[in-house]
């Protein structure tokens, strides 16, 4: 389980109880088209929403990563160094005889 997904169990937790509690906010005593229970119960069902993308997300980052082994990721890191060498020894400033790298 990757961070993300430990992360996102605690968002759920949290944003389950929030719900629960705003949920329990009186209504007020005169008819208003904007109940004093509106803002806090669309928080939280947005956080409830958030929390389990962040999980699934956290899940489909894991599977790609696995996905990835080191025989691949090798030669593009060594492609970039050969380029980047090349690079400056291509470009390098001439400072004279005094500087050496």
């Amino acid at each position: 389980m990757s961070k993300d997904q430990k992360f996102a169990i605690g968002l759920f937790i949290f944003s389950s109880l929030y719900l629960f509690h705003a949920y329990q906010i009186p209504s007020y005593p005169f008819p208003v088209p904007i109940d004093s229970d509106v803002f806090p119960t669309l928080l939280g069902t947005l956080l409830f929403i958030l929390s389990l993308l962040l999980f699934w997300q956290g899940k489909r980052t894991k599977q790609a990563d696995s996905v990835q082994t080191e025989e691949t990721a090798q030669p593009i890191t060594e492609t970039i160094n050969k380029e980047e060498k090349t690079f400056w020894q291509d470009h390098a400033p001439n400072f004279g005889s005094s500087w050496s790298p």
